[in-house]
């Protein structure tokens, strides 16, 4: 499980740095917006769109750095009732919660990427870039959770915490 450890390193790194660096997008564009619309009477025509896609991709990248973290909202009552009980029952429901996670998280991946293939063509509004690439953030984001979970359900046989949760 190094090897896998060290991937999903290098991949949460690259979303957190992703995610900086969209949400700093952000910042810096929405003031000059608001400076630019209410004191100089102009406006941009790409700051909208742009911002709108910095956010989706922020959002899909702060969503995989936060999962191998802990950081995702989680229901514990079940398993935390199973914990008094038995260690084995705990670990056995975590797997199957983790198992169907990476059945979801394959095909979001798949379908994100018939997203990113289908919409090359299509070019955004006001930008002029394919659709394409404010969708790979879909498939982007959801290969880093697989990986996320597919450690995390490795990490139960070896007896780890499993995601913080």
């Amino acid at each position: 499980m190094g090897i896998l450890t060290k991937i999903n390193a290098v991949l949460e790194k690259l979303a957190e740095a992703l995610t900086i660096a969209f949400l700093g997008g952000i910042a810096i564009v929405v003031p000059l917006e608001v400076f630019n619309r209410y004191i100089t009477g102009n406006m941009f025509t790409w700051s909208t769109e742009f911002c709108q896609y910095a956010f989706v991709w922020a959002s899909m990248m702060g969503a995989a750095a936060g999962l191998r973290k802990g950081g995702q909202v989680a229901i514990t009552s079940l398993k935390d009732r199973l914990e008094k009980v038995s260690a084995g029952a705990t670990r056995a429901l975590q797997a199957v919660i983790y198992v169907i996670m990476l059945v979801f998280l394959a095909l979001m991946t798949w379908y994100g990427i018939v997203q990113v293939i289908t919409n090359y063509t299509q070019k955004t509004s006001t930008i002029g870039i394919p659709m394409s690439y404010p969708y790979a953030a879909l498939p982007l984001g959801f290969v880093i959770m697989f990986m996320v979970t597919l450690e995390m359900l490795i990490g139960l046989g070896d007896g780890e915490k499993a995601g913080g949760n």
